[in-house]
């Protein structure tokens, strides 16, 4: 998620999560510029260093590989994909016939 130019006030409703929620990515936009960027979920907001988006989202890959904890349902597919060629990880959840296709696909293109 990202927000653009919030109160503090607005930073708070936004920051907050539930018991177990799975961690996702928040971006703030300060002056049309990249501002603060931080990982939130179950109940906890973890302050990234990261300066790019790109580092943002490798430090939300790493929350999830820390913590062993598993994609979220939605997002499953298109995470393992970005885990697999981003950070040659293999992804072992439960991949769909469209991800087995892809991979294959993406993997012959690779080699050539």
């Amino acid at each position: 998620m990202h927000f653009q130019d919030l109160s503090e006030a607005e930073k708070e409703k936004v920051i907050k999560t539930k018991e177990m929620e799975s961690p996702r990515l928040l971006i703030f936009v300060e002056n049309g510029e990249l501002g603060e960027i931080s990982i939130i979920g179950d109940e906890t907001e973890i302050f990234t260093q990261a300066e790019t988006v790109l580092d943002s989202v490798i430090a939300l890959f790493a929350v999830y590989y820390i913590f062993d904890l598993a994609y979220p349902r939605p997002y499953s597919q298109l995470l393992g994909l970005l885990q697999e060629y981003t950070l040659n990880e293999p992804f072992t959840g439960q991949k769909s016939k469209k991800f087995i296709h892809l991979a294959k696909t993406l993997n012959q293109q690779l080699r050539k």
